[in-house]
Protein backbone atom coordinates (compact mmCIF):
# COMPACT_ATOMS: atom_id res chain seq x y z
CA UNK A 1 0.00 0.00 0.00
CA UNK A 2 1.45 3.26 -1.26
CA UNK A 3 2.01 5.43 2.51
CA UNK A 4 3.52 8.80 1.78
CA UNK A 5 3.25 9.79 4.93
CA UNK A 6 4.93 7.25 6.64
CA UNK A 7 7.59 7.62 3.73
CA UNK A 8 8.03 10.72 5.16
CA UNK A 9 8.82 9.79 8.49
CA UNK A 10 10.97 7.14 7.63
CA UNK A 11 12.96 9.26 5.49
CA UNK A 12 13.42 12.22 7.98
CA UNK A 13 14.28 9.01 10.55
CA UNK A 14 17.35 8.39 8.14
CA UNK A 15 17.96 11.88 7.50
CA UNK A 16 18.62 12.22 11.24
CA UNK A 17 21.40 9.56 11.10
CA UNK A 18 23.57 12.41 11.34
CA UNK A 19 22.86 13.05 14.83
CA UNK A 20 23.97 9.77 16.32
CA UNK A 21 24.84 8.19 20.07
CA UNK A 22 28.74 8.09 19.60
CA UNK A 23 28.50 4.10 20.01
CA UNK A 24 32.15 3.46 21.03
CA UNK A 25 31.48 -0.86 21.91
CA UNK A 26 27.95 0.15 22.09
CA UNK A 27 26.32 -3.13 20.90
CA UNK A 28 22.68 -2.89 20.45
CA UNK A 29 22.17 -6.75 20.47
CA UNK A 30 23.79 -6.68 24.24
CA UNK A 31 22.25 -3.74 25.87
CA UNK A 32 18.91 -3.15 23.85
CA UNK A 33 18.14 -6.55 22.89
CA UNK A 34 17.43 -6.05 19.51
CA UNK A 35 18.49 -7.53 15.95
CA UNK A 36 17.00 -4.47 13.95
CA UNK A 37 19.34 -2.35 12.08
CA UNK A 38 20.57 0.24 14.97
CA UNK A 39 21.31 4.39 12.93
CA UNK A 40 22.11 4.87 16.89
CA UNK A 41 19.93 8.02 16.98
CA UNK A 42 19.26 10.07 19.48
CA UNK A 43 16.30 9.60 20.77
CA UNK A 44 15.18 13.40 21.35
CA UNK A 45 15.81 14.21 17.46
CA UNK A 46 13.06 11.32 16.63
CA UNK A 47 10.71 12.76 19.14
CA UNK A 48 11.27 16.50 18.45
CA UNK A 49 10.33 15.41 14.59
CA UNK A 50 7.75 13.47 15.50
CA UNK A 51 5.89 16.44 17.25
CA UNK A 52 6.38 18.94 14.63
CA UNK A 53 4.74 15.87 12.29
CA UNK A 54 1.76 15.72 14.58
CA UNK A 55 1.43 19.85 14.39
CA UNK A 56 1.42 19.53 10.60
CA UNK A 57 -1.03 16.77 10.60
CA UNK A 58 -3.50 17.55 13.11
CA UNK A 59 -6.41 15.79 11.36
CA UNK A 60 -4.44 12.29 10.67
CA UNK A 61 -7.70 9.95 10.56
CA UNK A 62 -7.75 6.92 12.55
CA UNK A 63 -7.74 4.22 9.32
CA UNK A 64 -4.31 6.60 7.76
CA UNK A 65 -2.68 6.54 11.81
CA UNK A 66 -2.88 2.95 11.72
CA UNK A 67 -1.84 2.42 8.27
CA UNK A 68 1.38 4.32 9.24
CA UNK A 69 1.83 2.30 12.45
CA UNK A 70 1.96 -0.81 10.54
CA UNK A 71 4.24 0.36 7.81
CA UNK A 72 6.61 1.61 10.41
CA UNK A 73 6.66 -1.60 12.92
CA UNK A 74 7.28 -3.66 9.35
CA UNK A 75 10.60 -1.30 8.94
CA UNK A 76 13.71 -4.09 10.24
CA UNK A 77 15.33 -0.64 11.55
CA UNK A 78 15.16 0.28 15.57
CA UNK A 79 14.10 3.89 15.09
CA UNK A 80 11.72 3.12 12.53
CA UNK A 81 9.53 0.83 15.14
CA UNK A 82 10.35 3.00 18.11
CA UNK A 83 8.66 6.13 15.88
CA UNK A 84 6.00 4.26 15.76
CA UNK A 85 5.60 3.42 19.72
CA UNK A 86 5.76 7.28 19.74
CA UNK A 87 3.25 8.33 17.38
CA UNK A 88 1.08 5.99 19.85
CA UNK A 89 1.73 8.50 22.83
CA UNK A 90 1.53 12.05 20.65
CA UNK A 91 -1.80 10.85 19.08
CA UNK A 92 -3.53 10.07 22.03
CA UNK A 93 -7.16 10.56 20.61
CA UNK A 94 -6.45 7.31 18.09
CA UNK A 95 -4.76 5.43 21.26
CA UNK A 96 -7.54 6.07 22.99
CA UNK A 97 -9.72 4.18 20.69
CA UNK A 98 -7.57 1.92 19.15
CA UNK A 99 -8.17 -1.77 17.94
CA UNK A 100 -6.13 -3.42 20.93
CA UNK A 101 -5.79 -6.58 18.30
CA UNK A 102 -3.34 -4.24 16.63
CA UNK A 103 -0.82 -4.39 19.60
CA UNK A 104 -0.98 -8.69 18.41
CA UNK A 105 0.38 -7.87 15.46
CA UNK A 106 2.79 -5.24 15.97
CA UNK A 107 4.50 -7.46 18.61
CA UNK A 108 5.06 -9.50 15.89
CA UNK A 109 7.81 -7.33 15.13
CA UNK A 110 9.59 -6.23 18.01
CA UNK A 111 12.38 -8.10 19.42
CA UNK A 112 14.46 -7.28 22.06
CA UNK A 113 13.14 -5.35 25.35
CA UNK A 114 13.81 -1.69 24.33
CA UNK A 115 11.83 -2.42 21.45
CA UNK A 116 9.27 -4.25 23.51
CA UNK A 117 8.82 -1.57 26.15
CA UNK A 118 8.96 1.54 23.94
CA UNK A 119 5.85 0.66 22.58
CA UNK A 120 4.28 -0.66 25.91
CA UNK A 121 5.70 0.84 28.77
CA UNK A 122 4.20 4.61 28.84
CA UNK A 123 1.88 4.66 26.03
CA UNK A 124 -1.16 3.34 27.78
CA UNK A 125 -1.94 4.50 31.06
CA UNK A 126 -3.83 3.22 34.07
CA UNK A 127 -6.87 5.37 33.53
CA UNK A 128 -7.25 4.08 30.25
CA UNK A 129 -6.67 0.76 30.32
CA UNK A 130 -8.98 0.17 33.12
CA UNK A 131 -11.70 2.18 31.61
CA UNK A 132 -11.75 -0.64 28.64
CA UNK A 133 -10.82 -3.69 30.94
CA UNK A 134 -13.18 -6.07 29.61
CA UNK A 135 -11.31 -5.83 26.43
CA UNK A 136 -7.58 -5.54 27.17
CA UNK A 137 -8.09 -8.50 30.60
CA UNK A 138 -8.57 -11.29 27.88
CA UNK A 139 -5.83 -9.82 25.12
CA UNK A 140 -3.20 -9.96 28.39
CA UNK A 141 -4.03 -12.79 29.43
CA UNK A 142 -3.51 -14.45 25.73
CA UNK A 143 -0.53 -12.64 26.12
CA UNK A 144 0.79 -14.28 28.92
CA UNK A 145 0.96 -18.13 27.53
CA UNK A 146 1.82 -16.69 24.30
CA UNK A 147 4.25 -18.82 21.79
CA UNK A 148 6.53 -15.32 21.01
CA UNK A 149 7.92 -13.90 24.14
CA UNK A 150 7.70 -10.19 23.29
CA UNK A 151 3.94 -11.07 23.62
CA UNK A 152 5.24 -12.74 27.31
CA UNK A 153 7.16 -9.72 28.22
CA UNK A 154 4.31 -7.43 27.08
CA UNK A 155 1.78 -8.86 29.31
CA UNK A 156 3.34 -7.44 32.06
CA UNK A 157 4.72 -4.07 31.06
CA UNK A 158 1.49 -3.10 29.31
CA UNK A 159 0.05 -3.45 32.78
CA UNK A 160 2.61 -1.66 34.60
CA UNK A 161 0.74 1.85 34.62
CA UNK A 162 -2.54 0.20 35.67
CA UNK A 163 -0.84 -1.99 38.36
CA UNK A 164 0.88 1.57 39.53
CA UNK A 165 -2.78 4.04 39.82
CA UNK A 166 -5.62 1.74 40.06
CA UNK A 167 -6.89 -0.20 42.97
CA UNK A 168 -8.98 -3.02 42.12
CA UNK A 169 -9.07 -6.51 42.85
CA UNK A 170 -8.95 -7.25 38.99
CA UNK A 171 -6.14 -5.70 38.09
CA UNK A 172 -4.60 -7.18 41.05
CA UNK A 173 -5.40 -10.61 39.64
CA UNK A 174 -4.71 -10.16 36.48
CA UNK A 175 -1.16 -9.36 37.61
CA UNK A 176 -0.20 -11.98 39.63
CA UNK A 177 -1.74 -14.45 36.99
CA UNK A 178 -0.05 -13.26 34.21
CA UNK A 179 3.07 -13.66 36.26
CA UNK A 180 2.24 -17.13 37.88
CA UNK A 181 1.81 -18.02 34.05
CA UNK A 182 5.69 -17.16 33.35
CA UNK A 183 7.50 -17.56 36.92
CA UNK A 184 9.15 -20.52 35.07
CA UNK A 185 10.91 -18.83 32.75
CA UNK A 186 14.49 -17.67 33.43
CA UNK A 187 14.84 -15.65 30.28
CA UNK A 188 15.95 -12.17 31.31
CA UNK A 189 13.40 -10.58 29.53
CA UNK A 190 10.46 -12.34 31.43
CA UNK A 191 12.46 -12.62 34.52
CA UNK A 192 13.32 -8.84 34.95
CA UNK A 193 9.55 -7.83 33.79
CA UNK A 194 8.31 -9.85 36.64
CA UNK A 195 10.56 -8.27 39.07
CA UNK A 196 9.53 -4.83 37.16
CA UNK A 197 6.13 -5.59 37.46
CA UNK A 198 5.91 -6.72 41.27
CA UNK A 199 7.87 -3.87 42.54
CA UNK A 200 5.69 -1.61 40.91
CA UNK A 201 2.77 -3.52 42.80
CA UNK A 202 3.97 -2.68 46.22
CA UNK A 203 2.84 0.30 45.84
CA UNK A 204 -0.83 -0.32 46.23
CA UNK A 205 -0.69 -4.00 46.35
CA UNK A 206 2.20 -4.18 49.14
CA UNK A 207 0.89 -7.25 51.63
CA UNK A 208 -0.72 -9.08 48.43
CA UNK A 209 3.15 -8.62 47.31
CA UNK A 210 4.31 -9.92 50.06
CA UNK A 211 1.95 -12.63 50.38
CA UNK A 212 2.71 -13.49 46.82
CA UNK A 213 6.30 -13.17 47.09
CA UNK A 214 5.88 -16.19 50.08
CA UNK A 215 3.61 -18.51 48.44
CA UNK A 216 5.52 -18.66 45.19
CA UNK A 217 9.22 -18.34 46.89
CA UNK A 218 10.07 -22.05 45.27
CA UNK A 219 9.19 -20.97 41.97
CA UNK A 220 9.77 -17.15 41.42
CA UNK A 221 12.96 -16.15 39.54
CA UNK A 222 15.37 -15.28 42.34
CA UNK A 223 15.92 -11.99 40.67
CA UNK A 224 12.71 -11.42 41.11
CA UNK A 225 12.42 -12.41 44.62
CA UNK A 226 15.49 -10.20 45.66
CA UNK A 227 14.73 -7.08 43.81
CA UNK A 228 10.96 -7.28 44.97
CA UNK A 229 12.08 -7.74 48.89
CA UNK A 230 14.63 -4.86 48.64
CA UNK A 231 12.22 -2.62 47.46
CA UNK A 232 9.42 -3.44 49.98
CA UNK A 233 12.25 -2.99 53.02
CA UNK A 234 14.13 -0.01 51.94
CA UNK A 235 11.89 1.38 49.11
CA UNK A 236 14.75 1.04 46.91
CA UNK A 237 15.76 -1.72 43.67
CA UNK A 238 18.88 -1.79 44.81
Amino acid sequence: MNNNLALEIKDRIHSLHRYTVDLNDFDPVRYLGTRSTYLSIKTDKIRNFLKVFKRSHKDLSYDKFIQILDDLYSEDVFEVKNSASFLISIYYEHRRVLDLKKLNEWLYHLNGWAEIDTMCQNNFPGKEVFSRFNEWKPLLKGFSTHKDISHRRASMVLLLKTVRSINDPQVRDLAFDNIRANMESRDILITKSISWILRTMINLYREDVRDFLSENEAVLPAIAIRETRKKLLTGKKN
